[in-house]
C-alpha cells in the first residue's frame, strides 16, 4: 500500500486536498466522541462501523437495482 515515499506521493496527487481536509476534520470529531465509550479501540470500532455501513449502502443499492442472485430487472 504505501510502503515508500514515492507511494504517499502518488496518492496526494489523487486526493482532493479539500476534500481530505473535511475527512479528517470529521475523523478526528468522531474519534473524540468515540474515546469515552470505546477508549483506544475508537478507531477499530469506528472502521468496523464504517465497513458495515458500506455493505449496507452496497446491499442497497443491489437490491435498488433489482440485481438479486444475478438477475436484473
Amino acid at each position: 500500500m504505501l510502503g515508500t515515499k514515492e507511494d504517499v506521493m502518488e496518492l496526494e496527487n489523487n486526493i482532493d486536498e479539500y476534500i481530505f481536509f473535511q475527512f479528517l476534520s470529521a475523523y478526528q470529531e468522531l474519534l473524540t466522541e468515540l474515546r469515552g465509550k470505546y477508549g483506544k479501540e475508537a478507531h477499530d470500532v469506528l472502521m468496523q462501523y464504517l465497513e458495515f455501513k458500506h455493505s449496507e449502502t452496497v446491499q442497497k443499492i443491489i437490491e435498488d437495482r433489482g440485481i438479486l442472485n444475478g438477475i436484473s430487472r
